[in-house]
């Protein structure tokens, strides 16, 4: 735990606790988590976020109903859920959880989704305006 406390915690977790790992040590190393569970990772979002705080958590989907039950069962809530889809064509595969700590009348989850491509595998308008700052061709 850290004497400050943090307005904002981002974090991009390994995404896969206990599946089947591949060949490749170093991506199984990035991808799976012996060491940091998403309750873990919770617990140090708890003790390290300022009461005013927001966290931010990218997530694989296919965690979707595990990370909702984690974060109602606790002393936090989620504000925005965002969907990520590769294409318009695809379903999702990624999300992106905001949250922060239970007040007393918590608001509804909002729910967006983005598709990074379109039918045509341009990348799509709100794509670009979410990273342009970070791609190099967009």
């Amino acid at each position: 735990m850290f004497e400050k406390k943090y307005e904002l915690i981002i974090s991009n977790p390994p995404f896969y606790e206990k599946e089947l790992k591949g060949d490749n040590e170093k991506k199984n190393i990035a991808h799976h988590s012996e060491e940091l569970s998403i309750t873990d990772l919770l617990n140090i979002i708890k003790n390290n976020l300022s009461t005013s705080g927001k966290f931010y958590l990218l997530l694989p989907f296919k965690r979707d109903a595990e990370i909702k039950k984690l974060i109602a069962s606790g002393i936090f809530q989620i504000e925005t859920i965002t969907y990520i889809r590769q294409t318009v064509k695809h379903d999702y595969f990624r999300m992106i959880v905001s949250g922060k700590f239970r007040t007393e009348n918590p608001e509804e989850t909002i729910l967006e989704e983005i598709s990074i491509k379109d039918e045509n595998g341009n990348y799509t308008p709100a794509f670009i305006v979410l990273l342009k700052d970070y791609y190099l061709h967009l």
